[in-house]
């Protein structure tokens, strides 16, 4: 009796840690984003927001700050959940400010991962800017009907560096086997200023 007593007694010790381990699993979930590195001025690029280790995800809010002098945010595009309500969209602050959620079970997000919105920045000096999200929350539906907002740990932030556009430039040499109806024109780029120099002309 006494060996059954302690085998209960067991078996309930651990089921207590298993329930009390389960908020730890279910926070395991995390957010990133990313951005490209370097871009040219006047260029629009988009930084995605992507949650991984997610179950039944039923919204998403952040806020990214970045540097108002090189970057200007144009617009914050949902994604999953595909039929959550944008409850937040507020792209011309800083920090912007984003935040999604469904309006019932049915509807959550069944993937693990997935991008919950695209900020589309454009680069409009050059220079470099911070991209860090300050605020950033998960939300999680159950089976039994109740909700939790899980905190993921926030990302370092990433730097994207802007460059000036820089003007191409070329050399012109002496025209050659020239005749009466045609001749050769010559020339050479120098240096394409960064860009794929397609088209090239004489005048």
């Amino acid at each position: 009796m006494l060996r059954r007593k302690a085998l209960l007694f067991s078996i309930l010790g651990l089921l207590i840690i298993l329930c009390l381990a389960i908020p730890a699993w279910a926070s395991a979930a995390t957010i990133g984003i990313t951005a490209p590195a370097n871009v040219n001025l006047n260029q629009e690029f988009d930084v995605p927001v992507q949650v991984n280790d997610v179950t039944d995800l039923s919204g998403a809010e952040f806020k990214m700050s970045y540097n108002n002098d090189i970057l200007e945010p144009i617009s914050i595009t949902k994604g999953v959940p595909v039929n959550a309500l944008e409850v937040q969209n507020h792209p011309e602050t800083n920090p912007l400010w984003f935040a999604s959620a469904v309006g019932s079970q049915t509807q959550v997000y069944k993937g693990s991962s997935g991008v919950v919105a695209t900020v589309r920045f454009k680069a409009k000096a050059a220079g470099s800017s911070y991209l860090a999200l300050t605020v950033a929350k998960i939300g999680q539906w159950h089976d039994n009907g109740t909700q939790d907002k899980i905190y993921p740990a926030l990302p370092s932030p990433v730097t994207v560096n802007v460059s000036d556009i820089v003007a191409p430039t070329v050399q012109t040499n002496a025209a050659t086997s020239i005749n009466t109806t045609s001749a050769t024109l010559n020339g050479n780029i120098t240096n394409t200023g960064g860009e794929n120099c397609d088209q090239r002309k004489f005048q």
